[in-house]
């Protein structure tokens, strides 16, 4: 059987046909073209709909940023990066079109399906998952369950204060990066982290200051959740060494009984993640 996936990202729509077993059939994107508001991006994927019907569809799983019940697909909160988002509902306005079965979740929520059904996840039963870039996401896994918590707003651990400011307005890979403009000439993270390497003084000593947020930020979690395991995602943990210059700094923050238990890993699925938890959200919804 096969279904119809659209992960709603706030520059482009990826989309894809995959099959109940999770082998993806056909995959490609088309631009959000955010700017013209929500139900402008809605007619557009239900136009890929349409000419994707030769693949016979048994139903359609969505996912996007913002706080959306994933039982009645209304979008509660959303970002002003697409205009007039909140309140629709995105499963009623599909299902009166095309009447197939179909499913809608958080973005970061079914990156956290995705990693706990395949991914570094999927031999621990209780994650934390974060997911860095223009702010800092999160989901919650307790039990092998998503754990979506009152108003479906659970896990916005970028809203956390650190340090006097919300975590994710000094720590995101968007924040990193508007520090270092200050004072350098950078467009994104690869030119800061170009610099790092470098041995940049002024750029060291920033990137230090964000890993120092970031495990401030993780170690408070911990403490709050004790996960099984941490898994970090976002464009910035594709830096090899990403991962081993954090744990130099938040390890030995840790008292010795955490230092032995705590796990903390990169997420294994990067652009399909998004699509692949919203298939798995929707395989467990049917």
């Amino acid at each position: 059987m096969n279904y119809l996936v659209f992960d709603i990202g706030g520059t482009s729509v990826k989309y894809a046909v995959i099959d109940n077993s999770l082998n993806f059939l056909l995959k490609n994107s088309f631009p959000t073209n955010a700017h013209l508001g929500a139900i402008s991006i809605l007619k557009e994927i239900a136009k890929k709909v349409k000419q994707l019907s030769s693949y016979q569809p048994k139903g359609l799983a969505l996912t996007s940023g913002g706080a959306i019940n994933s039982q009645t697909g209304l979008v509660l909160g959303a970002s002003e990066n697409i205009p007039s988002y909140i309140g629709i509902n995105v499963i009623d306005f599909f299902q009166k079109e095309f009447n197939l079965p179909t499913t809608i979740l958080n973005d970061v929520n079914a990156v956290g399906l995705a990693e706990s059904k395949l991914g570094a996840g999927k031999n621990f039963n209780n994650l934390l998952i974060l997911a860095l870039g223009t702010g800092i996401g999160g989901a919650l896994i307790i039990n092998n369950k998503l754990y979506e918590g009152n108003y479906f707003g659970a896990a916005e651990f970028g809203k956390m204060i650190i340090e006097g400011n919300d975590w994710e307005a000094t720590t995101s890979t968007k924040a990193l990066v508007s520090i270092i403009k200050t004072q350098r000439k950078v467009n994104n993270g690869l030119d800061v982290f170009k610099l790092y390497d470098e041995k940049d003084p002024f750029v060291k000593a920033e990137v230090d200051k964000f890993y120092y947020r970031l495990a401030l930020g993780i170690i408070n979690l911990t403490y709050s959740f004790g996960p099984d395991i941490v898994i970090i995602g976002g464009a910035i943990s594709n830096r090899k060494t990403f991962l081993k210059e954090l744990k130099e700094i938040l390890i030995p923050l840790l008292p010795p009984f955490y230092q032995n238990n705590f796990k903390i890993d990169i997420a294994q699925y990067k652009n399909d993640a998004g699509m692949l938890g919203a298939l798995i959200h929707h395989l467990n919804n049917k």
